[in-house]
């Protein structure tokens, strides 16, 4: 089936194959490939297998020939996913094609293979809403993140396809961008970037002055919540895909900049740029909404890598000095506490409301008037 679908076999999952903890000595990945490899060469009883390690759920919205010794598969036109199995269906797989690879198809290893079974579930359906809810049900026993549970929402599904009008990948299943980038190297090329769920809604929550900026320091507490959920990915938000594109790059943009200024500049001495860049980066986008709307746009089209050289990361500190916004020069007048002799707490409602005051930004609307923005690509 994975030589058939591919990329596609986990497309209802909550989560891709983990390449980058598949290496781990604890990872299930990991412990499937062991048993494989001491069930191939003799040391480990075939039976075990389906004991020492969890079965596949498998989604297909027809079945027939329902005997007790066989059940055949009918894909239609969806296809069969799996709704839980991942590491196991990806790992036997590869490790099926490296033994051929090695000895060919014939030999005691082939025949120990066959002889490997595994607790197996079919849901026999096509109704999205209930294989969801199989899928979050049967990947609960995994530690997963929260933001797991949202991944098949229509909302995400419509911003996968949106952004991938752009060449933008949006990663809304832990690991998808390493399974399509492995199983599609070919289509992986044409995309200009990618951007994953958690960090678009922590995006989304620093940039939206209706939010508390809490959401951004701790994502989490968004997906764990339906309520939270909907105030982040509401229909206002969602507008313009390539305005969150903008929003990623500046937010970035303005991460790496308030370390280069809490280095260089003496006034800063002692900011950390980790609590500081959700209100800044408020700040900075509905000055930039207000005073340089333009600029938006020249970083909607690609997401940008703010490394020491490049153009998001020069034109931030632009942005931030006393010549444009002046953001850098009112940090320490808004937040510094003399009687403390010490920076206040970042997220302080009433001096991130004073940062507004002071730039005339009241009634900047961040959101709002984007409707034609991804039309003029």
């Amino acid at each position: 089936m994975h030589e058939t679908y591919g990329y596609n076999l986990f497309a209802k999952n909550v989560r891709m194959f983990l390449f980058r903890r598949a290496e781990r000595q604890e990872s299930a990945a990991r412990q499937i490939k062991h048993s494989l490899e001491q069930i191939c060469a003799g040391k480990m009883a075939t039976r075990d297998f389906g004991m020492i390690h969890n079965g596949v759920t498998l989604a297909v919205p027809r079945v027939s020939g329902l005997s007790a010794e066989k059940l055949v598969l009918e894909p239609g036109s969806r296809g069969i996913f799996v709704l839980n199995g991942c590491q196991t269906v990806y790992t036997a797989w590869k490790f099926f094609k490296a033994e051929v690879a090695k000895k060919g198809g014939v030999g005691n290893w082939r025949e120990k293979w066959a002889e490997i079974q595994l607790p197996m579930r079919v849901v026999v359906s096509s109704d999205d809403e209930l294989l969801q809810t199989v899928t979050i049900g049967a990947n609960r026993q995994t530690a997963i993140l929260s933001s797991a549970l949202w991944a098949h929402d229509a909302v995400q599904q419509s911003l996968a396809t949106r952004f991938a009008r752009y060449r933008i990948f949006y990663e809304r299943q832990e690991g998808a961008w390493d399974q399509f980038s492995r199983s599609e190297p070919a289509k992986a090329q044409e995309y200009l970037g990618t951007i994953n769920i958690e960090d678009l809604a922590r995006t989304m929550a620093a940039a939206d002055r209706a939010l508390p900026l809490e959401y951004a320091k701790s994502p989490s507490k968004i997906f764990e919540s339906k309520e939270a959920y909907a105030k982040v990915f509401k229909e206002k938000n969602l507008v313009s895909v390539r305005l969150l594109v903008s929003l990623w790059n500046l937010f970035r943009g303005t991460q790496v900049c308030l370390k280069d200024l809490s280095n260089e500049v003496g006034k800063l001495n002692g900011l950390k740029p980790s609590g500081f860049v959700f209100p800044v980066f408020r700040v900075l986008a509905h000055w930039l909404m207000k005073n340089d709307r333009e600029s938006f746009g020249d970083f909607a089209d690609a997401v940008f890598y703010p490394s020491p050289m490049s153009e998001i990361r020069k034109r931030v500190k632009q942005w931030l000095n006393h010549n444009h916004s002046r953001i850098q020069q009112l940090l320490p007048k808004i937040w510094w506490d003399d009687e403390k002799d010490w920076w206040s707490k970042p997220q302080d409602k009433e001096r991130v409301a004073s940062a507004f005051q002071k730039l005339k930004l009241n009634g900047t609307f961040l959101f709002e008037g984007w409707s034609e923005f991804d039309n003029e690509l």
